[in-house]
């Protein structure tokens, strides 16, 4: 700001300003000095200090109108014009100081009830995609919309819009978010709900949503009445719970979110005056009420479905043309990955697929819902290491799927109990370096058996390690046999399935079925790993002239991934059934028999 402007630059401020009841003849002697020198026309001129013109001039506005600022057509239009000309010898600080005081946010509430977008523009400084803004308008508008689109979309931005909107406009209002999975909560949409309510400038609502104040971990809290939360999926009676004048649900990855919970939250939203409901996912089987609402239109007439198409990504900027290549050309563009993850489209598993996506997002969601209880137990004051060795208990296998060539990686996966807590790939190592990484894991986890698969390079891996206990490097004491057993998965096997009806023509087609058997029954939990996924979902299945079940080879996969599918082969070591002979370094087996 400067000091010494003269007087008529600010001519239409300066009667306004002596004339003021605050200001008086007293003010006038803070604000305007006279220079002793005249103007062109004769005129007596003023040395204008600027600082006390605004100090004094901000002092009169809250005295006058107060905290509500609720001003007179006529009143605002002259004070619209004085500080017009006085925000051009003011610095940004001090210009945005006198918007927020002129500013008339009850009026402003009104028009950003009806246009959600300008409040994500004005007050959030969001730059959205235009089915962004559809959604927000038909939200505001039908008050029940369902959103669909391919990953990366936006839908998390889109939800924190939404629900920084509502809680911005209704003076009495609830928020439940939920989920099918924990972590999207913890990780992805309360985050972007943080960023967005940061950046905001609650003033042109009248609101202060402060971090660690207002705006906390898993909540925003304005007062008892004006709060959004997040709320598990697994818990309905919260959601049932949920009452007040204004109430907006905002559910996430809607897709696999229970029959139950829709119910919850119809139940809690009829007893709102204004009831608002907003429901994204990328599309998963044709089954629940997600794709209902899509599909069954008549039913469902009271929702608003918007489907953000893959073009309309891209055209936004949102999606990269390179990514969609990457993926097509890593899932084949009939698979039902692209078909989902890519187009937005809702799709079902192929016949011949050896296991379908949707076992697998069951099984993420047991995942997610062991980090919820850890998450729980910590609220409640249990220390992370002990909530963790609660829930997830001690690590009690671990499975090896040496490299092959140079260019592939190893695949390692952790199983805890009926879950793979989490999984890893190592690259470029030779058999030396991954049997030192084995030891590694077995010292730190004293209870773990590996499985190492003993195909090609991974017996090197066996055997290195196998001299290490040898040497006495592996364990103390040196009685204690070596807790790793070698899988030869090319032998031929005895093995049926659970029916006992179906054979196999090698140990490997038996222990890829028997983790299908596991995952279509629901029985383990996976943690959801981008790759692990691409891996599992890859794999087609036959029956040779004989009878039996064979398994697609993995050569043909890597060609289709580009890459080898080291880690789901990982995670179906860890699942090897207990029945299978344990011998420590004694030999290779076939199976049961």
């Amino acid at each position: 700001m400067q000091d010494g402007w003269a007087g008529g630059d600010l001519g239409p401020v300066l009667p306004y300003l002596h004339g003021d009841p605050v200001l008086g003849e007293r003010g006038r002697g803070k604000v305007c000095e006279k220079n002793g020198d005249q103007g062109e026309d004769g005129q007596e001129t003023f040395h204008v200090n600027l600082h006390h013109m605004v100090e004094q001039w901000i002092a009169r506005v809250y005295h006058k109108y107060g905290q509500k600022k609720s001003m007179l057509p006529a009143t605002q239009r002259r004070e619209n014009q004085a500080a017009q000309i006085l925000r051009e010898y003011l610095t940004p600080e001090e210009a945005q100081q006198l918007d927020r005081l002129l500013w008339s946010p009850i009026v402003e509430i009104q028009r950003y009830k009806a246009d959600p977008v300008a409040f994500a523009r004005e007050v959030l400084h969001m730059d959205l995609a235009p089915y962004q803004e559809r959604a927000l308008m038909a939200l505001a508008r039908d008050k029940r919309v369902a959103f669909r689109g391919p990953r990366g979309a936006g839908k998390s931005t889109l939800a924190a819009a939404a629900v920084l909107w509502f809680l911005g406009v209704f003076e009495e209002c609830k928020i439940p978010t939920t989920t099918s999975a924990w972590r999207q909560l913890i990780e992805f949409l309360w985050p972007e709900i943080h960023k967005w309510a940061e950046k905001a400038d609650w003033w042109r609502v009248g609101l202060e949503i402060r971090p660690g104040k207002e705006l906390r971990d898993l909540k925003i809290i304005i007062n008892k009445n004006r709060a959004a939360m997040a709320i598990s999926s697994n818990n309905p009676d919260r959601i049932e719970g949920a009452h007040a004048p204004a109430l907006l649900m905002v559910f996430d990855e809607s897709k696999i979110i229970p029959e139950g919970l829709w119910d919850s939250a119809e139940g809690a939203l009829g007893t709102s005056d204004e009831a608002y409901w907003l429901a994204l996912s990328t599309p998963g089987d044709s089954v629940g009420r997600f794709y209902d609402i899509f599909t069954k239109r008549d039913r469902y007439s009271n929702w608003t479905p918007i489907f953000a198409t893959l073009e309309e990504c891209i055209n936004a900027g949102r999606i990269l043309r390179k990514w969609v290549e990457d993926c097509r050309k890593a899932w084949g563009e009939t698979s039902v990955l692209f078909k989902r993850h890519v187009k937005g489209e809702f799709a079902e598993d192929t016949g011949d697929s050896l296991i379908q996506l949707g076992w697998i997002e069951r099984a993420n969601q047991k995942w997610e819902q062991k980090n919820e209880d850890v998450y729980n137990l910590m609220q409640e004051g249990v220390t992370k290491e002990r909530a963790e060795q609660l829930i997830w208990g001690e690590m009690d296998r671990i499975g090896c799927d040496p490299a092959r060539y140079g260019a592939d990686r190893t695949g390692w996966a952790f199983r805890y109990g009926t879950a793979i807590r989490k999984v890893d790939r190592t690259a470029k190592e030779d058999t030396m370096e991954t049997a030192g990484r084995l030891v590694a894991f077995i010292r730190e986890n004293g209870a773990a058996i590996a499985y190492v698969d003993v195909n090609g390079l991974g017996a090197g891996v066996f055997d290195r390690t196998r001299e290490l206990h040898d040497l006495k490097q592996l364990r103390d004491p040196p009685d204690v046999k070596l807790p790793a057993v070698p899988i030869n998965t090319a032998n031929a096997t005895k093995a049926r399935d659970k029916t006992k009806q179906l054979i196999f023509n090698r140990l490997r087609d038996y222990l890829w079925w028997h983790i299908k058997e596991l995952l279509e029954d629901g029985e383990i939990a996976l943690p959801p790993d981008e790759e692990l996924t691409a891996d599992l979902v890859a794999f087609k299945w036959t029956t040779t002239s004989t009878g039996k079940v064979v398994i697609e080879d993995k050569e043909s996969v890597k060609k289709r991934l580009d890459r080898s599918p080291d880690t789901g082969d990982a995670v179906v070591l860890c699942f090897a059934p207990e029945q299978l002979p344990y011998k420590p370094l004694i030999s290779f087996f076939s199976g049961p028999n």
